[in-house]
């Protein structure tokens, strides 16, 4: 999909996409998901973006910590 965790750690997530096809909202939410996945967090407060980093077809990175 358009849509996948990069590499990251279980306290900060990282998420790949593409902004053409991807909301913020969809990037937030499976971040979101990734903090409850992995107990670190009930919500994922973005910290920053790079482009590049990830898939040619998808792009953009945005990286996030888990929060309660």
């Amino acid at each position: 999909g358009a849509l996948y965790v990069g590499e990251s750690t279980p306290e900060k997530p990282a998420v790949c996409y593409n902004i053409l096809f991807t909301s913020y909202n969809e990037v937030k939410n499976l971040a979101d998901e990734e903090c409850k996945k992995q107990k670190t967090g009930n919500t994922a407060v973005p910290v920053k973006q790079t482009v590049f980093t990830c898939r040619l077809f998808v792009p953009n990175h945005y990286y996030f910590k888990c929060e309660q």
